[in-house]
């Protein structure tokens, strides 16, 4: 009866390793392409904000200035208008400066590639 379960078991744990085995050898060629894509990704992205951000400061610059003259004519009518033009420029300039100061991951990436890889790892475990 043991040699029954034992000849049964043999295939079964042959298959099991020569599946572990190439697992392995499919991590190990993959590995490096994940590696690059997932530095391709975050620098592509953290450039993406970046621009973005700078986009959206220049733009609220630009219509700081052009609204300016608009917005001390209407003063007269009264503070709420000003005060929610200011607002809106306040908060679209807080959300720009935050992205122009988070969007710097592809300077880490081109400089130390494999500190920022340790950094993502550290992050992905925690």
């Amino acid at each position: 009866m043991d040699e029954e379960i034992k000849a049964q078991l043999i295939p079964i744990i042959e298959g099991t390793k020569e599946g572990l085995a190439k697992a392995v050898d499919f991590l190990c060629e993959q590995s490096p392409i994940l590696v690059k894509e997932i530095l391709w990704w975050h620098g592509v992205s953290s450039a993406i904000l970046l621009l973005a951000s700078v986009l959206v400061l220049c733009c609220l610059y630009r219509m700081r200035r052009k609204s300016y003259n608009t917005i001390k004519d209407s003063w007269d009518d009264g503070p709420i208008p000003t005060l929610g033009i200011s607002l809106a420029y306040a908060v679209g300039g807080m959300f720009g400066f935050i992205g122009c100061i988070e969007g710097w991951d592809w300077l880490k990436i081109l400089i130390a590639p494999r500190l920022f890889l340790l950094e993502f790892m550290k992050d992905a475990i925690a």
